[in-house]
């Protein structure tokens, strides 16, 4: 995704275009498909982005490292997350997107009262989806912005260790931090 990125900056003229670093931190609401802890619980987490428009359009990757949570018990574990946007800007500070994440867990799955394993919980630590996107941004100084991003991931792979079990992740996001043109 990077070479993609760069690729499309070196054959873009200086004028069209604008690149911007962003940091950026939220908080999510998640919950799996199925089974028998299927209710939501609130995560959080933070990351970099590099984005680059070109007129009315900005390509978006990003690293992000998420407390993921979902479950009436609660249950949560870290990841690190990369995801990928095209966002078209309807205005200048309104735009509206699409995208796809990929997420690899590390470390334990912990509930109200333990810490277990991933195989012990029944679920994969890797996993993948699509979202939509609305974005808002605001400039504060010349080349520094305010955004705030509400996103809903909706995922695509099983992450049930069980062959019969169907279990997928859905996800709010709503994330809001700087960004910094050059």
């Amino acid at each position: 995704s990077f070479l993609f990125f760069f690729g499309l900056l070196g054959f873009t003229p200086d004028h069209a275009r604008a690149t911007a670093i962003g940091f950026e931190g939220g908080v999510s609401y998640g919950r799996i498909s199925s089974g028998s802890d299927s209710g939501s619980a609130l995560g959080y987490g933070g990351g970099l982005t590099l984005e680059l428009h070109i007129r009315r359009v900005g390509f978006e990757t990003g690293g992000f490292l998420r407390k993921r949570a979902f479950g009436t018990s609660r249950r949560s574990y870290l990841t690190f997350e990369t995801s990928e946007t095209l966002r078209f800007w309807i205005t200048r500070w309104i735009g509206i997107g699409v995208g796809g994440y990929f997420s690899q867990a590390f470390g334990k799955v912990t509930t109200v009262d333990t810490t277990t394993t991933f195989t012990a919980q029944g679920i994969r630590k890797i996993d993948y989806g699509i979202f939509p996107t609305l974005s808002f941004e605001a400039r504060l100084k010349n080349r520094l912005h305010l955004a705030f991003d509400l996103r809903f991931h909706y995922g695509l792979r099983n992450i049930s260790l069980n062959s019969v079990e169907s279990r997928r992740f859905t996800e709010f996001l709503a994330m809001t931090g700087l960004r910094y043109f050059w």
